[in-house]
């Protein structure tokens, strides 16, 4: 049996070296068929895959850097946002902590209130709203009687009020309206004048002027070839003394039956008119109140009380106010004063007279020239500055009202 396996095993042997000779010639012939290159041409294959495995090693590492960039920014987000949510838990674990205490506080306050201890507060409140109660109380009768004495006192002031308005100030109503108005004396006649405010020239030097009817200057002057003759003026105190002065003729106009004087002293005289500015006059109407002032039948100032009769009576040409305030002879060239603001708003020129046979003085239709007509009259001269402004008229009323 070994006999025979050894020859099987020889031949197998040889079979098989005969393939793999075989199969190296053939592996052979192939080789030496496969087309040849040169050293030249495979030193440039050479550097072409070097070239080639650099290039791409280039390209793998940008990518590699790109995704390294990538990473780090989303590693850097990642941790501000971990930041943020600790952050966040930091606070919420700080206000779980203040909720916990407050819970714990509000356990021992709750803890604390007791049955007795709820009975002790209610009996405390209800002490204190009686006390409250009790002041609120006592303090409505303190208020009853701080009313009751303010309506006493309030009564009382009305009564003080009352008997001012039906008592004026006599002292006033004298130095407004009887002080400005003086007497102009003639040897067979006498008349009025009306003292305006003394103005300053220098230091201690002060100009007064008159404002009058021209037909008492006439009537004192007696011809018209004595117009710079000196006329005698009777000046008024309050204690009813009264002393002498002169004045001369500055300006005069027949037709409007109106003077200007100018006083012969240059001391500050400490009664003068307050001239009622043109839009005052403009707001004067028919039944308003008015004052007469004058000097009638030679005596002292008398004021007549009356009222605004009309604005528009014309006599040859000329318009007048009538005043239903007595008038009489003596009292032309005097002041007719508004009843409310005192201002002087006219000169007194002439009575109603009735009849061409035998005329009848008719005392309470006075005429008297409005003081807008005198301002007219001044602005043709060097006087028009005797016009109040009115920023003046407001000062003076003012000061007049104190």
């Amino acid at each position: 049996m070994n006999r025979l396996l050894l020859p099987a095993g020889l031949v197998l042997a040889g079979l098989f070296a005969f393939e793999s000779w075989a199969n190296w010639q053939a592996r052979l012939a192939a080789v030496e068929q496969a087309p040849r290159i040169t050293p030249e041409e495979l030193r440039a294959l050479e550097s072409r895959i070097i070239a080639q495995q650099q290039g791409g090693n280039s390209a793998l590492e940008q990518q590699l850097a790109q995704q390294r960039e990538t990473e780090l920014a989303r590693a850097q987000g990642d941790a501000q946002h971990i930041a943020q949510l600790q952050e966040q838990l930091e606070a919420q674990r700080a206000t779980l902590a203040d909720a916990r205490q407050r819970l714990s506080e509000w356990e021992l306050e709750w803890n604390e209130l007791s049955a007795s201890a709820i009975q002790r507060e209610l009996y405390e409140l209800r002490s204190k709203q009686d006390s409250q109660e009790l002041e609120l109380e006592l303090a409505q009768r303190k208020n009853s009687e701080r009313e009751m004495r303010a309506a006493l006192e309030l009564r009382e002031l009305s009564g003080r009020v009352q008997r001012t308005l039906l008592e004026p100030d006599t002292e006033k109503l004298w130095r407004d309206l009887v002080g400005p108005v003086v007497q102009l004396i003639g040897d067979t006649s006498v008349g009025s004048g009306v003292l305006l405010e003394s103005r300053p020239l220098s230091e201690g030097v002060w100009s007064t002027h008159v404002l009058t009817a021209w037909h008492v200057v006439r009537d004192i002057f007696g011809a018209p070839d004595n117009l710079a003759a000196p006329i005698p003026v009777k000046i008024y105190a309050p204690d009813g003394t009264w002393r002498s002065s002169t004045a001369h003729l500055l300006k005069h106009d027949v037709r409007l039956d109106l003077a200007l004087l100018t006083l012969d002293t240059q001391e500050h005289l400490p009664f003068g008119a307050r001239l009622a500015t043109r839009s005052e006059l403009g707001t004067m109407r028919t039944f308003d109140g008015v004052y007469a002032v004058g000097c009638p039948l030679g005596n002292d100032p008398i004021p007549t009380a009356g009222e605004l009769a009309s604005t528009h009576h014309e006599i040859d040409g000329s318009k007048y106010w009538m005043i239903s305030a007595p008038t009489y002879i003596g009292n032309s060239g005097g002041g007719i004063y508004c009843a409310k603001s005192h201002a002087l708003v006219g000169i007194f020129s002439k009575i109603y007279t009735h009849g061409s046979t035998r005329s009848t003085i008719v005392p309470h239709m006075g005429l008297a020239t409005p003081l807008a007509t005198v301002y007219d009259w001044l602005e043709s001269s060097e006087y028009a500055h005797l016009e109040p402004k009115p920023m003046q008229a407001e000062t003076q009323t003012a000061a007049a009202t104190r």
